[in-house]
């Protein structure tokens, strides 16, 4: 009798422990760790720089919606390419990340492993279902 009520304990005990796990796979990104996340590239020259708008949970991933902009016409860069970051933190930490770069005006390849759109409703039906992430700049 006493083996039941000790093999019925591991049983339990086994099922809660498959039941906590399969609730983690389920969540996604890690809520409580906070990750930092830079965004950088290579633009033509020193008058482009590049803000991060928006951060938002799909499924399992983080998804960082970015946005080059390039000062008025009338100001004058080094023609150099250049390099351009901006970097949050978020509240929640996730091993995929992916991008998407707004305002590309430029005819090269980027090396950035950055996908580039012309407008977010390229994305809207993937991102009707994110949560949106708050961020801090860091």
């Amino acid at each position: 009798m006493t083996h039941i009520k000790y093999l019925g304990a591991l049983l339990i005990g086994f099922i809660m422990v498959l039941c906590v796990s399969c609730a983690k796979e389920k969540e996604g990104p890690v809520s409580g760790k906070q990750q930092t996340i830079k965004v950088e590239l290579q633009a033509p020259d020193t008058t482009w720089g590049i803000e991060i708008q928006n951060v938002y949970q799909v499924n399992n991933e983080l998804w960082v919606i970015s946005a080059l902009k390039q000062l008025p016409g009338e100001v004058l860069g080094a023609m150099v390419i250049t390099p351009v970051f901006d970097q949050v933190v978020v509240p929640v930490s996730s091993e995929t990340v992916k991008y998407f770069i707004l305002g590309k005006t430029w005819n090269w390849e980027n090396a950035e492993p950055y996908t580039f759109i012309q407008s977010v409703e390229e994305i809207k039906d993937d991102l009707k279902d994110a949560k949106t992430i708050e961020f801090t700049r860091s």
